[in-house]
């Protein structure tokens, strides 16, 4: 069973600061907004989760909690600290959690092998089922919203595929836009590349359909780097790309997304539909 530390993903000599900022951190990830559209099992296991961390949370931030608490993990019995300057009476108490922000701050790039942060591969994974399941369904329910209904497909280096059966409407085209989704931690360059070489060569677009790549994360690079990682895919001029390729980062935080200034119309109105689902 994972660790009070290692479910809020510190080191055990962790200040309170760096306690608080990952209660806040891991806490959002569990959010009701952020599992809504999940079916109950998900939403049963997500506010398990969160109430672990919050029982973490009020564990370490107590001084005398945390102190029984490392006891218990090495088998010791607490040895009490060594009498220092009083503190002020308020600073004994527990302070009580935080005021959680919905939305997930991104995690720090890396990790700190000395904390052993990166045994906890199971608890990322846990965290990473959540999102993936969060955001895909999220993307359905816009895309049905925007499209009309569509059906799955698959295509190398994306997690999910939607092609628009198309008509059904005015706004709907005959070809409609075929949506690809990459969800990731960050959102950079190198993804950006990636995820526009495999659009490319996806072949979806045969009957003329324009293609939208939605690149999904808790973090995204600089405008800069990922429009000159794009421009480098189109200079390749790669056989068969579509004319209609928009590569759009979509921030999960608030759904917010950089549109390219030569994206369809459709992109825009699906965009519109993944913040109103948002």
């Amino acid at each position: 069973m994972a660790s009070y530390y290692e479910l809020l993903d510190v080191a055990p000599t962790a200040d309170l600061d760096t306690i608080k900022h990952a209660f806040r951190r891991e806490i959002a990830r569990y959010h009701p907004d952020k599992v809504q559209h999940l079916g109950a099992e998900f939403q049963q296991m997500a506010a398990e989760r969160a109430a672990t961390l919050t029982a973490a949370y009020k564990t370490l931030m107590d001084p005398a909690l945390r102190l029984d608490y490392d006891a218990s993990l090495v088998g010791a019995p607490a040895v009490a600290a060594p009498p220092g300057p009083a503190a002020p009476p308020a600073a004994a108490a527990t302070p009580p959690p935080p005021t959680v922000d919905s939305r997930p701050t991104p995690p720090a790039a890396g990790g700190d092998p000395a904390s052993g942060r990166h045994r906890f591969e199971d608890e990322r994974l846990f965290r990473d089922s959540i999102m993936s399941r969060a955001t895909t369904d999220h993307v359905r329910q816009a895309v049905a919203d925007a499209l009309g209904p569509s059906d799955d497909a698959a295509v190398k280096g994306f997690d999910l595929v939607l092609v628009p059966r198309g008509g059904g409407g005015l706004l709907r085209a005959a070809t409609p836009m075929r949506v690809l989704v990459r969800i990731a931690r960050v959102v950079d360059g190198p993804l950006a590349s990636e995820a526009w070489s495999a659009a490319a060569r996806a072949r979806l677009h045969l009957t003329g359909a324009p293609i939208c790549v939605l690149l999904v994360g808790q973090a995204i690079a600089p405008a800069e780097e990922i429009s000159a990682a794009i421009a480098q895919q189109r200079a390749r001029q790669i056989p068969g790309t579509p004319k209609e390729l928009a590569v759009v980062p979509v921030d999960i935080r608030d759904w917010t997304a950089r549109i390219p200034k030569d994206a369809p119309a459709a992109v825009r109105r699906l965009v519109d539909r993944l913040q109103k689902w948002g």
